[in-house]
């Protein structure tokens, strides 16, 4: 799963650099912090409509697999967040296009005291930026999708 991410964050960031003729490592530090950001507000946002609208869908009740556990909870539920990333991903690159100019602006600017020494550039945006976002977004991601009653 964590491979198949890397590689969608990497292509749809090589693929925007391509067509722009821009700096791909600016253009996946920019898809990382949009990812991490506005990416986790949009799968809140579906997750809260999705749960009106199919109030009661096990495939919505996360954390919840019966007793005892049930492949069929976990599986639709694993798929149903996936569609909610999927959609994220379509959102969050529909908004780096709409936004190319600024975001590749702000993005060079942030990272250009790094321009001069390329290995440094490579590791805050490959390794460092990574880490403690993802960290970040697992963290917030897991508080709204925990059940709590079923931890009591």
């Amino acid at each position: 799963m964590a491979k198949a991410a890397l590689e969608v964050n990497l292509g749809g960031a090589g693929l925007i650099a391509a067509v722009f003729e821009q700096d791909v490592c600016v253009w996946y530090w920019i898809n990382i912090v949009v990812d991490t950001t506005l990416g986790v507000y949009v799968q809140y946002m579906l997750l809260q409509g999705a749960r009106r609208l199919f109030k009661g869908a096990a495939c919505l009740d996360y954390g919840v697999y019966g007793a005892p556990p049930r492949w069929s909870a976990c599986i639709s539920q694993g798929l149903s967040w996936q569609l909610f990333c999927f959609l994220m991903k379509a959102a969050a690159t529909a908004f780096m296009l709409a936004l190319q100019g600024p975001l590749f602006f702000i993005g060079s600017v942030l990272l250009a005291s790094l321009d001069a020494n390329p290995n440094a550039k490579l590791f805050v945006v490959m390794v460092a930026t990574p880490f403690v976002m993802n960290s970040l977004q697992y963290w917030v991601t897991d508080s709204f999708i925990k059940n709590r009653t079923a931890a009591r």
